[in-house]
């Protein structure tokens, strides 16, 4: 099946040696072993004057330094995450703020808002009851939910609904 001669499958198209021969392929194959030979010798080659180098850039090694080095990337990461968890969860937007104080004037009237209640689900629980209330409201609900669900721009629509808001909460005074 195979030929006994060396330069069989010499001239197909995937060959090795014709590969090899390649002007481009045989200068990044070159360079890739000009690297890795370089890599090889700094590694395996590990010599004095490589060694009094490191020392002289870190100093003896002592318990206290491996421990520093253990957990300074450890503490640099917890104070990082706790950064970001106390300082970045407490901002609400405008938006947010704002919808907070309109339901806790809401909230005096004796109107609660559940926690997977719609903002129009809960505009329609206060109609039932208070249809005054709902009518003002409403407009807030749909301006609210074309800003999240719809694809409208969000400036604008975001515009609206602090506009909305502004009017819900001169009524409810």
């Amino acid at each position: 099946m195979f030929s006994g001669q060396a330069g069989f499958l010499a001239d197909s198209p995937l060959s090795a040696l014709r590969l090899a021969r390649q002007g481009w392929l045989l200068q990044a194959r070159m360079h890739y072993d000009s690297l890795n030979f370089a890599w090889q010798r700094w590694v395996l080659n590990y010599h004095d004057q490589q060694q009094h180098l490191l020392q002289d850039w870190l100093g003896e090694l002592t318990p206290l330094k491996m421990a520093l080095a253990l957990l300074f990337p450890g503490v640099l990461i917890l104070g990082w995450l706790s950064w970001r968890l106390l300082y970045s969860g407490s901002k609400m937007d405008l938006l947010h703020r704002r919808l907070q104080r309109l339901f806790k004037r809401i909230a005096k009237r004796g109107f609660q808002r559940q926690p997977e209640e719609t903002l129009s689900g809960f505009v329609g629980r206060i109609a039932q009851t208070d249809p005054v209330l709902a009518e003002q409201l409403r407009p807030v609900a749909e301006a609210y939910e074309a800003l999240r669900y719809q694809s409208v721009d969000a400036v604008t629509a975001k515009r609206q609904v602090l506009r909305q808001l502004d009017l819900a909460e001169r009524c409810l005074k």
